[in-house]
């Protein structure tokens, strides 16, 4: 019970602080400054994803090493893995090290970066590599099948929801491993890049029209126009608060199932569910420049509230 009273006192002061934002920001002159971005961290701490994104890469217990996640179809915790990524040396493949900016994942052994990473948007994530081969080990849940040349299609069967993926190689080679549930990806010309696109049901594919490095460039400027509306702190703490930024930004999930509107995960590593007094928080942070995204972290709650009043604890993404 006295969980329940501090949790609508947290509602009702959020609340009152939005109301208050917005009718003092309605008047502002916005000369808005953009805030150059120093944002770098490793994934074993922070997952690499982006705004809006149903993929996110990171280091879980119960996958092996580096993995690409499903978040949006993911109710049960670390039970969307896609792949998890190896390098193919010589000798034995290595499970390698991974750190990111807030737009680029390099991934790296003995501090050489063998493979990089991006967004290229909310649906598309790109992958290229120079000189040395990668594998993609398949997760247990994934179904493979082949559609063209180079051209595969994932299923992603989960508690909550199915996720569909399409997997295209742009350059270099792709080969199937289908005994070992792997795909192996080799430079032509000493680079490779590939895609992998959320889809529906239809299997619809986007055309990519971006390079790699304007994926780079325009996922930068996205992350920095959202930092320069994040609250100032002292000096000292600058990379305290760019990262802190970055985590809120980037576990933004865009609206999809019970989400009738974007939200914010806990974490787009474990927690991938959103839930009461800690949306509190996330919307009071947003208040001061971005009354709009506060109201909506708000009330994404209240969108699933029952004809009795009570809402949905935690809320899925995709159901």
């Amino acid at each position: 019970m006295k969980y329940y009273k501090l949790t609508l006192k947290l509602f009702a002061f959020t609340l009152i602080a939005l109301l208050q934002t917005a009718c003092s920001s309605s008047g502002k002159d916005s000369n808005e400054t953009t805030v150059i971005s120093e944002v770098q961290f490793n994934l074993k701490n922070v997952p690499f994803s982006t705004k809006g994104a149903g993929l996110a890469l990171s280091y879980n217990k119960r996958n092996p090493g580096l993995g690409l996640n499903d978040i949006s179809g993911n109710g049960h915790f670390s039970d969307g893995g896609l792949f998890s990524i190896s390098i193919l040396t010589e000798k034995d493949p290595i499970v390698p090290e991974a750190n990111a900016t807030a737009s680029l994942l390099s991934i790296t052994s003995n501090n050489k970066i063998y493979v990089e990473g991006c967004f290229e948007s909310i649906k598309i994530f790109r992958l290229r590599g120079k000189d040395t081969p990668v594998l993609l080990n398949a997760l247990p849940l994934v179904f493979i099948k082949r559609k063209a040349d180079n051209v595969y299609h994932l299923t992603l069967n989960l508690p909550h929801g199915t996720s569909r993926y399409i997997l295209s190689c742009l350059s270099g080679e792709m080969s199937f491993l289908e005994k070992e549930s792997k795909f192996r990806l080799s430079p032509v010309e000493k680079e490779f890049e590939i895609r992998i696109e959320e889809a529906d049901s239809t299997w619809q594919s986007l055309t990519s029209t971006l390079s790699f490095e304007e994926c780079v460039k325009l996922t930068q400027q996205k992350f920095e126009e959202w930092l320069s509306k994040m609250p100032a702190t002292a000096e000292k703490y600058e990379t305290q608060r760019q990262l802190a930024s970055y985590v809120l930004w980037s576990s933004t999930l865009d609206a999809g199932g019970q989400l009738k509107r974007s939200g914010m995960l806990m974490s787009k590593n474990h927690m991938h569910y959103i839930w009461s007094w800690d949306h509190c928080f996330n919307a009071m942070t947003c208040s001061y420049e971005m009354p709009d995204v506060a109201w909506n972290e708000f009330m994404v709650l209240f969108d699933n509230q029952d004809e009795k009043g009570q809402i949905i604890l935690p809320l899925q993404t995709k159901i």
